[in-house]
C-alpha cells in the first residue's frame, strides 16, 4: 500500500474536510428550521430567513457530501460535481472579497462627499444640530440648568418639531451606539445622552469607520474562504487525475472481491465438512 499513499493521504484530507463541512451544513440546516418556527424570530424578521439558512444548509450538505463520497470512492462523476461547485464559489467569494475590500477604502471619502451634495445626509446633519441648538435654548431658559442632561429632559420636548422625528431618532440612535454627537460634523457635545460627557468625534466618521473596519474584516474573510475552497479544488483535481487513482479503485475493489470470496469458499469447505 506504500505506492498509494499519495491517493490515500488526498482521499483522508479531503473526506475528513467534508465531514466536518457536512456537520456544519446539517447545523444551519437546523438553525433555518428553527428560526423558521420560533415565533418571536418570525414576528421580526419572518420566515423567509430561516428558510434561506435552512436551504443553505442543505445545500452545504449536498456539495461536502459528494466530495466526501467521491473522495472515498473515487467516483469521478462526484469529484467533477465538486469541483464544479468549488470552482464557481471560489471566484464567487473572492470577488465578493476583492469588491468589499476596495469598497471600504472609499467609504470614508463617499459619505464625506455626500455630506455635502446627498439630500437625506442633509437632512440628518440638519436635525443633529437643530436638535443640539433647542437643548442649548432649553438648558439656557430652564430655572436648574444642572437637571437638563438630554433633550429628553427639557419640559416641552414633547410637543416641539424634533419629537418623532425620523431624522433625529437616527441621530440619537447613532449617538448611542457610537458615542458621537451631530452627524456630518461634530457638536460639542451630546444631545440625546448626558451632554457632560466629551465628544470625540462626529457621527459620520464614526459610522464610515465601523463601516470602513466591517467591510474590511469581511472582504478578507471571503478572500479566506475563496482561498480554502481553491485549495479544495486542486486537491480534489489532484485526487481526480493521479495516476495511481484507477489502480488504487482496482485494488479496493479485487481486496474487496477477494475477501468475499475467500468468505464463501471458507463457508463452503465448512459445509462440507459437516
Amino acid at each position: 500500500m506504500a505506492r498509494y499513499l499519495p491517493v490515500n493521504m488526498l482521499r483522508y484530507i479531503l473526506m475528513g474536510i467534508n465531514v466536518f463541512v457536512m456537520i456544519s451544513g446539517i447545523v444551519l440546516l437546523g438553525v433555518g428550521i428553527w428560526i423558521s418556527k420560533y415565533r418571536p424570530v418570525v414576528e421580526m424578521i419572518g420566515t423567509s430567513a430561516g428558510v434561506g439558512v435552512a436551504v443553505a444548509g442543505a445545500f452545504i450538505f449536498f456539495v461536502s457530501f459528494c466530495g466526501f463520497y467521491g473522495a472515498k470512492s473515487l467516483n469521478r462523476f462526484m469529484l467533477t460535481m465538486y469541483q464544479i461547485v468549488l470552482f464557481v464559489f471560489s471566484l464567487v467569494t473572492l470577488a465578493c472579497g476583492a469588491v468589499l475590500i476596495k469598497f471600504s477604502n472609499s467609504v470614508t471619502s463617499v459619505i464625506h462627499d455626500n455630506c455635502s451634495t446627498d439630500v437625506e445626509m442633509a437632512k440628518y446633519n440638519a436635525a443633529a444640530k437643530g436638535a443640539h441648538a433647542y437643548l442649548d435654548e432649553c438648558v439656557h431658559d430652564s430655572y436648574t440648568p444642572s437637571a437638563i442632561k438630554t433633550i429628553y429632559d427639557c419640559p416641552d420636548y414633547q410637543t416641539s418639531e424634533w419629537y418623532g422625528n425620523g431624522y433625529a431618532d437616527f441621530d440619537a440612535f447613532l449617538e448611542n451606539n457610537f458615542n458621537c454627537a451631530g452627524f456630518c460634523s461634530a457638536n460639542v457635545h451630546y444631545t440625546f445622552r448626558d451632554r457632560n460627557e466629551d465628544v470625540t468625534t462626529s457621527c459620520a466618521a464614526k459610522l464610515a469607520d465601523t463601516i470602513n473596519t466591517t467591510a474590511t474584516q469581511a472582504g478578507k474573510a471571503f478572500v479566506a474562504l475563496g482561498v480554502i475552497l481553491l485549495v479544495l479544488l486542486i486537491f480534489s483535481c489532484c485526487l481526480c487525475m493521479h495516476p495511481q487513482r484507477d489502480l488504487y479503485k482496482e485494488g479496493l475493489y479485487n481486496a474487496g472481491h477477494h475477501s468475499t470470496s475467500h468468505l464463501a469458499t471458507h463457508d463452503h469447505h465448512h459445509g462440507a465438512r459437516h
